[in-house]
């Protein structure tokens, strides 16, 4: 088996065992069907059954790079094994997944050994990384602000100031 099929097939097996955790959508008495997750929509909450389902499955380290410790190899597997996730709710794609691929994509890219490493052990301890645009702060109403982030926090780490009214899975 080429390493092209064999890294497709496991991609296969998770969504699969996703697919089966998260059991039958249609169920209502289920925490992780659509009846609980619009019942979290309606509360404005994440839907903490099928987050939970997630971390337990160690899905963050489907959006950390294989040489980082993760799982993710190629786009078209990650795509394999979101999928039953954005079957059940696009925003618990979207909060879980997306945005913190987003959100750590420039590291994994650009940032040091250090900052990599960091990011990797987050995402693949359950956390979550988050987008704050700077760029994008006088576009609308909504994204008005100005942030900053410089040098100087407790070990070693960034100050933010300013204000920014949306901050993508803060």
């Amino acid at each position: 088996m080429s390493s092209t099929d064999r890294a497709a097939a496991e991609a296969d097996h998770r969504a699969r065992r996703l697919d089966e955790r998260f059991g039958d959508p249609g169920d209502d008495s289920s925490e992780t069907g659509w009846r609980a997750l619009l019942r979290a929509d309606e509360r404005a909450e994440p839907p903490a059954a099928a987050e939970a389902l997630l971390d337990a499955e160690g899905f963050g380290a489907e959006l950390v790079p294989v040489a980082l410790g993760g799982r993710l190899e190629r786009a078209d597997t990650l795509v394999r094994v979101l999928r039953p996730v954005f079957r059940r709710d696009v925003g618990l794609g979207l909060g879980h997944g997306i945005t913190s691929l987003f959100a750590a994509s420039p590291v994994f890219a650009a940032g040091t050994a250090r900052q990599r490493a960091e990011v990797a052990a987050l995402l693949c301890g359950g956390g979550r990384a988050a987008i704050v645009h700077r760029s994008l702060a006088h576009g609308t109403a909504l994204l008005r602000g100005e942030l900053t982030a410089v040098r100087g926090g407790s070990g070693g780490g960034m100050v933010l100031g300013g204000r920014k009214d949306v901050v993508l899975n803060a």
